[in-house]
């Protein structure tokens, strides 16, 4: 173990788990391991939701999509398992290394999410997925001209795929397909508020919110920096 330490191995790989708000999750190379700040923007979504979901209502829908290990997904799902109105949580990742991991993380925390091998880039695999309450992404966002600027524990164990967004320089396509999405059926109308909730690269949310036609909002995680797009 020292030794995988000492090599640059992240720490969380060489232990097999790592600690996500209320629970804990399965970790293993490549798929990327839970941050702090993603924790930090998930428990405030959750006491919003929680606070929405007070009254009696039809079941609340939430789609989470580029899940990887599952961690937002799950988070949510423990965060408002005693809801007075219920949640069904859908979690979407195209990398059947994602999805196997994210399987395990269910059955480790024994929590109700429906994991799913989709791609949001295939109309095909994306028809069926509408009128959601909620939409949450932790896409890959960073740009092809950063990513070699990563930590060398990055670069060397986690994937590529699930860092970089997609072929364009500025790390933004993700963001594109999911305002091309939203202006589908994706999103129910809903009086709760937000209804899309993106993680964002230090410097993006300006960008990304000039993407979306609904107006919307940003947190800055603790550090100060912007670290999401919330859209009503």
């Amino acid at each position: 173990m020292t030794k995988r330490v000492a090599n640059g191995e992240p720490l969380a790989y060489v232990i097999g788990h790592q600690p996500f708000g209320s629970i804990s999750l399965e970790v293993r190379a490549p798929v990327l391991i839970p941050r702090p700040e993603t924790e930090e923007w998930v428990m405030r979504l959750a006491e919003q939701v929680n606070a929405a979901l007070s009254i009696d209502g039809p079941p609340f829908r939430i789609l989470d999509l580029c899940t990887g290990s599952g961690c937002i997904a799950l988070l949510l799902a423990d965060q408002l398992k005693n809801t007075r109105r219920s949640c069904r949580i859908t979690a979407l990742d195209c990398d059947p290394t994602a999805i196997e991991l994210s399987n395990a993380n269910v059955r480790r925390t024994s929590l109700p999410v429906d994991i799913v091998q989709a791609d949001m880039f295939s109309d095909s695999d994306m028809a069926k997925y509408h009128n959601y309450d909620l939409v949450t992404c932790n896409p890959p966002y960073i740009s092809s001209r950063d990513y070699s600027l990563l930590p060398r524990s990055v670069l060397a164990y986690e994937s590529r795929n699930a860092l970089v967004g997609q072929t364009t320089n500025d790390g933004l396509d993700y963001y594109r397909r999911l305002a091309e999405l939203v202006n589908g059926h994706l999103l129910r109308q809903s009086n709760i508020r937000p209804r899309l909730v993106m993680e964002v690269g230090t410097g993006q949310s300006l960008e990304v919110l000039s993407l979306f036609k609904i107006p919307g909002k940003v947190w800055y995680d603790f550090a100060g920096h912007d670290r999401v797009v919330a859209i009503d």
